[in-house]
Formats: C-alpha cells, structure tokens, sequence
C-alpha cells in the first residue's frame, strides 16, 4: 500500500498485541479451557479484520463507497450462509421460513436494528474512515476492541476486572497513543 511504516509503528503495534494478550489473559495451560479457544477466534477476528481493511484500502481509490460496501455485505452474507449451511445442514435450512413466521414484533425490530441498522451503519463508517486514514493507525485502532469488550462487558454482563484487565488495558491504551503522536 506504499505507506511508511517506522519503528515507532511496529513498537506500538508490539504493544498493542502484548496488552491484547495480557487483557484476555491467554493461556495454554489447558487446551480444553473455553476462554482459549475465544481468544483464538478473537485473534482470528483481528487477523479477518485487518485483511478487510488491506484489501479495501485499494478498493476505495478505484470504486465508490456505495460500490466497496456492497460488495462487502453481499460476500460476508454468501460466507455466512455456506458457512450455516455446512455447520447446520442444508437440510436444517428448510425450517428458517417457519422460524422467521414465528418472529414477534420485537425479533424483527432487533433482526433490523443489527442488520441494517449496526452493520451497514457501522461498515459504512470503518470505510469512510479507512479511505481517509493511514492503514497502520486504523490497524493500531482494532486493538480497542478487547479493551471496549472488557468495558462493557463489566457494565451490561456484570463480569469483574482484574489487573490483567487494567495492565493489558493501559498497555493497548499507552501503544495507540504512542503509535498515533507525532
């Protein structure tokens, strides 16, 4: 993508992965545990996240907003359906007209306030703000996303913080203002 990458950067970034491994508090002691096969899929969401955002960077300069959005969701909802069709069976599928008849009022208030609504919302905004930005602060940015987890999961799921969660917090927090001064 032909941007500058400096030590600064990758320091910052170094932080950032190391405060992100200390909030989720990553262990192999126990392959079986259920926090690490999340924190493996977290990672993976970092990895998906940062590839969507290097291939639509290009995407950006050579067609409209409108056009890279729409092709976004068009590929994430083919991906989702084969994706629920090989983990329920095709055959499974045929139910989803009558579990969609049975959606009261507030299921498609909630179906469309996260599909419409937060998705094409929130895309929209990552690709506004991905045409206008250096890739490497919005990679520096996805490190949030533990620390926001963490946040509002205290609030609304009522979990408690430990030390790992202000440690790993601070060190993301310190690496993204690191990273982004000048």
């Amino acid at each position: 993508l032909k941007e500058a990458l400096n030590s600064r950067y990758f320091t910052a970034l170094v932080m950032a992965i190391a405060g992100a491994l200390i909030i989720t508090e990553i262990s192999f002691s126990n392959i079986f545990d259920g926090r690490l096969l999340g924190n493996i899929f977290f990672f993976i969401t970092i990895f998906t996240d940062s590839l969507f955002s290097v291939i639509s960077k290009p995407l950006l300069n050579r067609r409209s907003l409108t056009a890279v959005l729409s092709a976004s969701l068009t590929w994430g909802m083919l991906f989702l359906l084969i994706a629920s069709s090989i983990a329920l069976g095709v055959s499974n599928l045929g139910g989803l007209p009558k579990l969609l008849q049975n959606f009261s009022f507030w299921h498609w208030a909630g179906f469309i306030f996260l599909g419409p609504g937060c998705t094409v919302l929130t895309n929209l905004l990552w690709l506004r703000l991905l045409k206008d930005t250096p890739l490497s602060l919005i990679a520096l940015s996805l490190y949030l996303q533990p620390v926001l987890g963490v946040f509002w999961g205290g609030i609304f799921l009522n979990e408690h913080f430990n030390w790992n969660t202000f440690g790993g917090g601070a060190l993301i927090l310190f690496s993204l203002w690191y990273g982004t001064r000048r």
